[in-house]
């Protein structure tokens, strides 16, 4: 007698769920700073229109402690998104 009813899928033909492991973590991790890090230009525009209030600049407040290399180009990009 064969134990497989019609209503009944063997395990070998059930797809295997997803899995992201700490791999899937990291990139979503990795995407929301770059997410992050871009929004500043954007975000400091609309506060200079008055479209969003200012208090929401202090999200980033950590950019204020930009120095060396970096300071120049955060600069240049919120400058670039600011002057349009």
């Amino acid at each position: 007698m064969n134990d497989a009813s019609p209503g009944r899928e063997e395990a070998s033909d059930a797809p295997e769920g997803r899995r992201n492991g700490f791999g899937g973590y990291l990139m979503w991790a990795a995407l929301a700073l770059v997410l992050y890090v871009l929004s500043i230009g954007p975000v400091t525009r609309l506060v200079e229109t008055g479209t969003l209030p200012f208090p929401v600049l202090l999200l980033y407040s950590p950019f204020q402690y930009l120095k060396g290399d970096f300071e120049g180009a955060y600069i240049d990009y919120v400058t670039w998104w600011c002057r349009w």
